[in-house]
């Protein structure tokens, strides 16, 4: 299963009648943080970050159970090469979806009971 945190929130609000609390769904917010660090993002990119960073990544990155990128960080003379396990991190916000999912499901089931 694949639920964006946008589209469970908009569900979860349509039916249940209000937004997930955002604690539920911090699985999503750590990938999506990844994403956003090994990728970049258009906006805001420099918010809650303390030094400027540069992330690269080639292609041959590794598999999913070890993604391996390069960080450069404003000051520091050398990269580090960072890993982790995108694999676990998908199984992981999965359980986290499947709660925000079972609370729609259960709100269904009682109004449709």
């Amino acid at each position: 299963m694949t639920l964006t945190y946008e589209l469970g929130a908009e569900l979860h609000n349509a039916v249940v009648g209000s937004y997930p609390e955002t604690t539920q769904l911090c699985k999503w917010q750590a990938i999506r943080n990844m994403r956003n660090l090994c990728a970049g993002h258009p906006a805001k990119r420099s918010k809650a970050v303390p030094k400027t960073q540069r992330a690269f990544m080639g292609r041959s990155f590794g598999n999913y159970s070890n993604v391996r990128y390069e960080l450069w960080i404003d000051g520091s003379e050398h990269p580090t090469h960072p890993t982790f396990n995108l694999h676990q991190m998908i199984d992981q916000y999965d359980a986290e979806a499947a709660h925000v999912l079972s609370d729609v499901l259960a709100a269904l089931k009682a109004r449709w009971s």
